[in-house]
């Protein structure tokens, strides 16, 4: 019977997004797999490499996954030399230029984000740190902020399903004391914090237990 091949299939999609992203955000350099400044590699590159060169994928099963990613990990796109390529959005722990679009007081509103639900997603067990020295990018290149609630039906990506802590950041004036923050492609909104990978404490608003809605922190 045939009954089992759609799982097998959804197990490959998976295990290749995995891949994916493991490749894209994190393994690239450290293979020393080419990729151009927005992390992409070529199609051709990418099919080469032995997680990808195996029975049920090729390119038009990548571009299934890609389209079907709920959270818009991924972006395939033509480079200036007619290369076909795939990166990821963000989450990388290389240094790499996004696809994605400075945010400013004069343009937030025409990007259709409300400076008061943007918000990044933590653990109780961050707390401490995060009180004593504000939101860190850790191994990452940027912090990573979602436009609202992950229960909102307008949020993509931004932040883990599993997280514990809601945290609420006054955008404007970080901005103002010269922070940069960008929206990328799939709506996740990114800073790199300081020069030490910190958004200080001064820039959050409020923190709320997300479970409970009860809040646990704010700014006075």
């Amino acid at each position: 019977m045939s009954t089992s091949t759609p799982k097998k299939t959804k197990i490959l999609e998976l295990n290749t997004s995995r891949a994916l992203s493991k490749l894209l955000r994190h393994s690239a350099p450290k293979r020393k797999i080419p990729f151009d400044k927005h992390g992409g590699v070529a199609q051709t590159t990418l099919l080469s490499l032995p997680e990808f060169n195996s029975p049920g994928i090729n390119w038009e099963f990548i571009e299934k996954i890609v389209s079907n990613c709920s959270k818009k990990r991924f972006k395939i796109y033509t480079d200036l030399e007619g290369i076909l390529r795939i990166c990821a959005n963000q989450g990388h722990s290389f240094e790499i230029e996004p696809f994605a679009t400075k945010i400013t007081p004069s343009n937030i509103d025409e990007l259709e984000i409300n400076k008061d639900t943007i918000v990044h997603g933590s653990y109780n067990k961050s707390l401490a740190p995060i009180l004593k020295d504000g939101l860190s990018r850790m191994s990452r290149t940027h912090i990573h902020f979602g436009i609202n609630v992950p229960e909102s039906e307008e949020v993509i990506s931004g932040m883990r399903k599993s997280c514990e802590l809601i945290i609420f950041i006054d955008i404007l004036l970080a901005i103002k004391d010269g922070y940069e923050f960008i929206l990328t492609d799939n709506r996740v909104i990114l800073t790199e914090g300081n020069k030490s990978g910190y958004l200080p404490i001064k820039y959050i608003t409020t923190i709320l237990d997300r479970k409970s809605g009860n809040q646990i922190y704010l700014h006075k």
